[in-house]
């Protein structure tokens, strides 16, 4: 981009003007518009500004619609380029995230199967270090145990006292078994 200073005549006083650029246009103050001159198309902002008695500086924005067509070109380039990666990027460290975070629920999952499908109801989850949910599951599936425990003991000494009192009550030949 170009800045220009001129006087009220019209007088370039500082700065530059592009190459090609025609010097004859006319200043209009705030209103911005387009020139095309020698293929090429120019996108220029004039103000005024009055000082003292009368005197008028105006002050001159000039810059080729080529460059800027040509940064819109590149931008979106780029944008194709960088877009797809950063929704990579993104999706990798949220599999990550995702996995680290659940990795603790598989150690409970695995846990407690391995509980369920053992023999031994005394065996007991093992607690997470972070007193949050996970910890507060694990406390809750290891009192489950606790009582399923307490119920098959429970249940087992009653099957036991039950097949007593039928033996004695029977009074005749005992099973092989015992």
């Amino acid at each position: 981009m170009n800045d220009s200073i001129y006087d009220k005549n019209g007088h370039l006083i500082y700065g530059t003007i592009p190459t090609q650029f025609p010097e004859e246009t006319i200043l209009t103050s705030n209103t911005p518009r387009m020139i095309t001159r020698s293929n090429r198309k120019w996108m220029i902002y004039d103000s005024v500004y009055t000082y003292g008695d009368d005197d008028e500086i105006w002050v001159q924005g000039i810059t080729s619609v080529h460059s800027i067509e040509l940064f819109m070109q590149t931008s979106e380039k780029m944008l194709l380029i960088v877009f797809p990666l950063l929704i990579i990027l993104i999706g990798v460290i949220g599999y990550f995230m995702i996995k680290r975070a659940l990795r603790q629920v598989d150690l409970i999952c695995d846990e407690v199967e391995n509980i369920s499908n053992g023999k031994d109801l005394s065996k007991r989850l093992s607690l997470p270090k972070a007193k949050d949910e996970l910890y507060e599951l694990s406390e809750k599936f290891n009192e489950m145990f606790e009582r399923l425990e307490f119920s098959f003991e429970k249940g087992s000494l009653f099957n036991v006292k039950v097949w007593m009192k039928l033996l004695v009550k029977k009074k005749g030949p005992y099973p092989f078994w015992i």
